[in-house]
């Protein structure tokens, strides 16, 4: 989401045709640019997401992260791609992603070391500084 950037790995940029037609739009202009059999789909706001976590979820698909609360973060998976170049709806502006992963039948692994912990507000910026006590840079 959002312009270009700096970035200190090469990376492919893509984005929705219509800006801000939602996940699922952006989730379908990344899938044009895919040729791996799996595709692991991330929110931007996971600073505790560990390693661990994505392979657990890799060794799986259709698999979505349960947060300690029970519910399922579906910027939190990982899935087939051809499942999700199947389930992407006619008409992508504004469709729901819960509605379009839920077809595939994900496993639901549980959170079992808080990576599913993100960053809603600015407060919570700082339950994720690093141990180092350094900052995150901006």
């Amino acid at each position: 989401m959002g312009p270009r950037r700096a970035t200190v790995h090469p990376v492919r940029w893509t984005r929705e045709a219509e800006s801000g037609a939602g996940p699922v739009a952006g989730l379908a202009a990344g899938l044009d640019l895919v040729t791996a059999e799996v595709v692991v789909l991330l929110a931007a706001d996971l600073p505790a997401l560990t390693k661990a976590t994505v392979d657990r979820l890799r060794a799986t698909p259709p698999a979505v992260l349960v947060d300690r609360g029970g519910r399922d973060q579906w910027l939190l998976g990982a899935w087939p791609t051809a499942g999700l170049r199947a389930a992407m709806p006619a008409k992508l502006a504004d469709a729901a992603l819960r509605k379009v992963l839920t077809g595939l039948a994900p496993v639901r692994l549980p959170d079992l070391d808080g990576s599913a912990r993100d960053v809603d507000h600015p407060g919570d910026l700082a339950d994720h500084v690093p141990s180092t006590g350094a900052p995150f840079p901006e």
